[in-house]
């Protein structure tokens, strides 16, 4: 679903149900998918401001650390991107 409202530049609404997921996760303990959500809420916020900050950085560090954290290559490998992306 957030993908799709960053494809259709619907960022606020994105980040609703991101922070929503993200909160179900630390509730329950399921933290399987707490690395694409990381990431997905720094690319929301960053088309949302029209510019990076501090937030933005942050929260694909945190992507990148839960991914290694998890040996999830694929998704380490994506928050990598987006941060090095950011970087550029």
């Amino acid at each position: 679903m957030g993908k799709s409202l960053l494809a259709a530049r619907r960022y606020t609404e994105g980040l609703g149900r991101v922070a929503q997921a993200l909160d179900l996760g630390e509730k329950t303990g399921e933290r399987c998918f707490m690395s694409p959500l990381h990431r997905l809420c720094a690319e929301l916020t960053l088309h949302a401001r029209s510019a990076a900050d501090e937030t933005v950085e942050t929260s694909f560090r945190y992507a990148l650390a839960i991914a290694r954290q998890q040996h999830a290559k694929g998704w380490e490998l994506g928050a990598a991107t987006s941060l090095a992306r950011l970087w550029g």
